[in-house]
């Protein structure tokens, strides 16, 4: 009896069926989500800068004693100020879970060390928050260095995003 090199029909349509699930388990690019990391950088950015910017203005008034500058120096701190910037780190804290979510849905196992890089972004925001809400002001040098990881967190996951819109693996 001789054998068949070609695999019966059953043993093909399962293949075919297998290679359909592991490429569908391959992250591919997801426009909304590459407009969503977008979104959460710039929110949680311009929470940084508007920081920053206070922490400048404060610098810049509290040598100075004329009431106009004194009521100017009040309004600043208090617009500075753990209280007036908590909303901030809420919603920072929300908009990155949605994003993880997201990003991390898939299957792939790429996607799994993503998880890393949310964990790191949160906790510079975290440590950011307990600072700022025990000492109350943060200045503003302290806050641009606390910038920078953040955005570089950021740019790896658009990195991530831009490579599987070009079709290079997401790793």
């Amino acid at each position: 009896m001789r054998r068949h090199r070609f695999l019966p029909a059953w043993h093909a349509v399962c293949l075919l069926l297998g290679l359909a699930i592991l490429a569908s388990c391959a992250p591919t690019y997801d426009e909304t989500t590459d407009r969503q990391i977008m979104a959460v950088q710039q929110t949680t950015d311009a929470g940084l800068v508007r920081l920053i910017t206070l922490a400048r203005r404060i610098d810049s008034l509290k040598d100075l004693s004329d009431p106009a500058s004194q009521k100017a120096l009040a309004d600043a701190r208090a617009k500075a100020g753990y209280a007036a910037n908590a909303d901030f780190y809420d919603t920072a804290e929300v908009d990155l879970t949605s994003l993880q979510l997201r990003m991390t849905a898939t299957p792939d196992l790429s996607a799994t060390k993503l998880d890393v890089l949310f964990t790191t972004i949160r906790d510079n925001l975290d440590d950011l928050r307990k600072f700022h809400s025990e000492h109350g002001l943060i200045g503003a040098r302290a806050l641009s260095l606390a910038r920078t990881p953040i955005n570089q967190q950021f740019k790896t996951l658009m990195q991530y995003e831009l490579n599987l819109k070009s079709g290079k693996k997401a790793a």
